[in-house]
């Protein structure tokens, strides 16, 4: 029941979330190269953050059920075929020794971890290049940073190229067989051109997006590369100078956009080249080395309706006429995942699902042959093999911890239990252990525990991508639809809708599309309690109901925009900080509806009067995607998170930042929540699974910070211990019977309060919500 929920609309994840390019570039030119060419990492980083799964997913039900997360590139071994390594989409580098039965991972020193392609220097496969940066085209295929090369099979990697250099995002890599110092990088805008081994780089096609290049096995001078709008193109000069090939091909004027290359190894003279529009434009042959083709007019339309994301293409290495092309999924008729012909592109058959005997996820990225001539196979669930052409798959994902997570859910009594949503995998549970199983499929969105959950006992809601559902669920297991009104019809989020509790009633809950809902009774009906809170184009993102004052209620939108109700969402009033960037996170001081600190993708601000006036607390020079706030510290202390892994803290109220444990990955951190109860900090990023920094304030405490936790303190000999925060406190002492016996008011801060002549007994202390009872003795 539960993986079949959403599973008719799970192909159009990528397709909503397809950008322009004007986009993906804007997002790179705002991205700051985190090392310069020429630093080094090892493989290894050790410290206090521990990887807590999934290693991989369980129960996906789109597939034969065991899943990692989507994967750009497999890199088989020249001769061995038990060697292979794959590039996580958002994961970084991963090294299988044994044909894929146990994999380990290269790259988590490394800071960014988003994957275009692998290469071998052939001769030599220990020299491995790793071209960062994903060409997939979707709205989370990130940029990278630039290429690196290891020189021992992946123990160490140096950066030996930048982004200026390499590009942005790159879909392939090539050395050259007969002269290893030609590499070669298809990359946003064209193809980059060593010929010192990567010391310099010059640009000889300086023309549109090129998803594919491929160096003529038979002759290392010629280079076929597919560019992105205009056509197949050669170079008869090792890659020095272009020319575009007509005979057939499609003409740029022509409503074509990626194109995909395959030649076969054993008769180079026949070169394989699909044109995408979202659908398939055309396959067509050459069997003349390009001179003339021809369209494959029988061939199935693999690449509907995202051909753009999913797009790829093989001849098997040993007969010309055996071609597989991947695409999305048979989801039903007219839909298509792997595809072959045995006769050279006369007649097709769908190969993705041989159940009993394997399924491959769907969302098709990449094609490679073993020395042994199995098929592998990568995705948006991971990786798999085939050891007869795709007559049977063999799942290869056990150990592979590369899922995406969009976002964290903690169940509010037991931190080993959690939800997050994720890229086309779903909405998985961990429960006690670093076993997930997804209870439900499709790119999952916003998950929520409602407030009185208790161990072994918890109502959840998970979505799906657009903020479709909610679906409830007891203990982890369908409970019933609490489908909200907006389903089909508003504007939402992607997967990171403002989704939240009321604080003090466990049936009413919030989801937030362009507008803010709420559900009084755990989603079994709706009702809008706003209209639009964006500034006319954005969806809503973040939001928090005050849980000192629930009238106040702060919610915040993709597009900067910042909205809050002071009577329970009767009323709302536009207070945005004056940037326009989204509202990433909302936190409102538990004590204090009037304190709250939100942060942007790059700025923190703090208000100590509901959002009226917003004080700039940091500008950062990295991506900020997640923030929160622990006010049961005095000051409290601020965690922000995002790209490349990085984690900082503050407990001077943003005067000064550090970083917050050792030993986090590369991957971009999408989400964080924390266990206050047991210190426990968690991040879920995108590409390197779930993240857990155990007892973090001791972390702090590590580097030399003072922290203080808000509370009363008896200590004998010198009274009352308080630390409250800013505002006047009255201090309450009662007796045992309940009489009072002194009051005393005092300002927020550290201090004490000396009360003389006490007499032996029990007593309380009490102001606002803080108490503590302790004994005086004779």
């Amino acid at each position: 029941m539960n993986g079949l929920l959403i599973a008719v609309i799970a192909f159009e994840g990528p397709d909503a979330e397809r950008v322009p390019l004007d986009t993906l570039i804007a997002r790179a030119n705002a991205y700051q190269e985190k090392v310069p060419v020429g630093a080094t990492f090892r493989k290894e980083k050790k410290g206090g953050w521990q990887f807590i799964g999934p290693l991989p997913l369980t129960q996906e039900p789109w597939s034969d059920g065991t899943v990692s997360g989507r994967t750009s590139f497999v890199l088989n071994h020249p001769t061995d075929p038990d060697i292979v390594y794959i590039a996580a989409a958002g994961g970084g580098v991963w090294k299988s020794t044994d044909g894929g039965n146990t994999w380990e991972v290269l790259t988590d020193a490394l800071p960014n971890l988003a994957s275009g392609a692998l290469a071998f220097e052939p001769g030599n496969p220990d020299v491995i290049y790793y071209g960062t940066g994903e060409m997939h085209y979707s709205g989370d295929s990130k940029n990278g940073d630039g290429l690196y090369r290891s020189e021992d099979g992946g123990q160490t990697w140096t950066k030996i190229a930048s982004v200026s250099d390499v590009g942005s995002y790159i879909s392939r890599v090539v050395v050259n067989p007969a002269n290893t110092n030609i590499i070669m990088v298809a990359r946003d805008n064209g193809i980059a051109r060593s010929t010192d081994r990567g010391a310099t780089w010059t640009m000889p096609l300086y023309i549109s997006w090129v998803s594919d290049l491929a160096v003529a096995p038979d002759s290392p001078n010629m280079y076929f590369a597919g560019v992105n709008g205009m056509g197949v193109y050669v170079s008869r000069d090792t890659g020095a100078t272009w020319t575009r090939l007509t005979g057939g091909l499609p003409d740029p004027s022509e409503p074509f956009y990626r194109i995909q290359l395959a030649i076969s190894q054993s008769s180079p003279n026949i070169i394989y080249a699909s044109f995408d529009n979202s659908g398939l434009y055309g396959l067509y042959k050459t069997t003349d080395r390009g001179s003339s083709w021809v369209k494959l007019e029988n061939t199935p339309n693999y690449l509907y309706p995202q051909g753009w994301y999913d797009n790829c293409l093989i001849v098997n290495p040993t007969n010309p006429d055996i071609v597989y092309a991947g695409g999305v999924f048979p989801y039903a008729s007219g839909y298509y995942g792997i595809v072959r012909t045995t006769d050279g592109g006369i007649t097709w058959e769908d190969i993705t699902d041989q159940s009993p005997n394997g399924r491959v996820h769907p969302d098709i990225h990449h094609f490679s042959f073993d020395a042994a001539g199995r098929l592998w196979v990568a995705c948006d669930g991971g990786v798999w093999m085939s050891t007869d052409g795709g007559d049977t798959w063999i799942n290869r994902n056990q150990g592979l911890g590369t899922i995406q997570f969009y976002t964290l859910a903690i169940h509010p009594r037991d931190t080993s239990v959690l939800q997050g949503g994720t890229q086309d995998n779903g909405s998985p549970r961990r429960e006690g252990s670093d076993v997930w199983r997804v209870i439900l499929s499709g790119d999952g969105g916003p998950q929520l525990f409602e407030i009185d959950a208790v161990p072994g006992l918890d109502t959840s809601f998970a979505t799906y991508q657009g903020f479709g559902g909610p679906y409830r669920f007891v203990n982890g297991y369908y409970n019933r639809d609490t489908h909200g009104p907006w389903n089909g019809s508003d504007r939402a989020s992607w997967a990171s809708g403002a989704f939240f509790t009321h604080p003090a009633e466990r049936s009413t809950i919030f989801a937030g599309t362009y507008r803010l809902w709420r559900s009084t009774n755990s989603g079994i009906s709706w009702a809008a309690v706003s209209g639009d809170l964006t500034w006319g184009n954005g969806v809503l993102i973040s939001g928090q109901v005050s849980p000192q004052n629930p009238d106040i209620i702060y919610v915040g939108a993709s597009d900067g925009k910042l909205s809050v109700s002071t009577d329970g969402g009767n009323s709302w009033i536009a207070r945005s900080p004056g940037v326009n960037q989204p509202i990433e996170s909302i936190k409102i001081n538990p004590n204090n509806p009037g304190e709250a600190y939100i942060c942007t993708s790059s700025r923190v601000y703090h208000t100590s009067d509901t959002g009226k006036t917003w004080n700039l607390v940091k500008v950062f020079s990295f991506l900020v995607r997640a923030m929160t706030v622990d006010y049961d510290l005095w000051p409290p202390m601020i965690m922000v998170a995002g790209e490349g892994g990085i984690v900082l803290f503050s407990v001077d109220r943003g005067a000064s930042w550090d970083t917050l444990g050792t030993g986090m990955c590369g991957a971009e951190i999408y989400d964080m929540d924390f266990d206050f109860q047991h210190q426990a900090l968690f991040v879920a990023t995108h590409g390197r699974g779930m993240w857990k920094l155990p007892d973090y304030q001791a972390k702090v405490a590590e580097k030399g910070r003072d922290l203080a936790r808000l509370g009363l303190f008896w200590a004998p000999g010198a009274g009352i211990l308080y630390c409250l925060p800013e505002g006047k406190h009255s201090l309450s002492l009662y007796d045992a019977s309940g009489r009072l016996v002194a009051r005393s008011e005092i300002s927020g801060g550290k201090g004490s309060w000396r009360i003389p002549d006490l007499a032996p007994g029990v007593y309380v202390v009490r102001t606002g919500s803080w108490s503590a009872v302790f004994p005086v003795a004779k």
